[in-house]
């Protein structure tokens, strides 16, 4: 059986009420829409350490952002990160403990953020060698 989520005036009830749509249908049924609720962002492809473009989070509060990166041609160790800013000038690293994320081999990965309240996010090649070829999807 559904249930109806709390209407709570504030930020985190407006995103329930959102996802209980998104999930459900205006009225409740069980039509998918996952589809038209999520959007793919370019491909982009980081060959030395550096960031690739903010994401506008904002304009489009999505509730689910997915980071997939494939490492190409890895030599040593490598560090990367989740970015976020409120400004664009400023950035903050987005886990939880404030550390980068190691990778050792080649491969494909996924970092998720969720919950976030954000004017823009970014993925960060921060240190190594490789090629790092990010593709980002996020979901409302």
């Amino acid at each position: 059986m559904l249930q109806k989520p709390n209407f709570i005036p504030s930020i985190a009830g407006i995103v329930e009420a959102l996802r209980y749509i998104i999930e459900n249908g205006i009225s409740g049924g069980t039509g998918s829409t996952s589809g038209a609720n999520s959007k793919k962002f370019p491909q982009e492809t980081l060959s030395a350490p550096g960031a690739t473009s903010a994401l506008d989070v904002f304009t489009v509060p999505y509730s689910r952002i997915n980071y997939q990166f494939d490492v190409a041609g890895i030599s040593g160790n490598l560090f990367v990160r989740i970015e976020g800013s409120n400004t664009g000038t400023g950035w903050a690293n987005l886990s939880p403990n404030e550390e980068d994320v190691l990778i050792t081999t080649n491969g494909s990965y996924m970092i998720s953020v969720s919950e976030i309240i954000l004017s823009r996010i970014r993925f960060n090649f921060i240190s190594g060698t490789a090629t790092i070829t990010v593709n980002v999807v996020a979901s409302l």
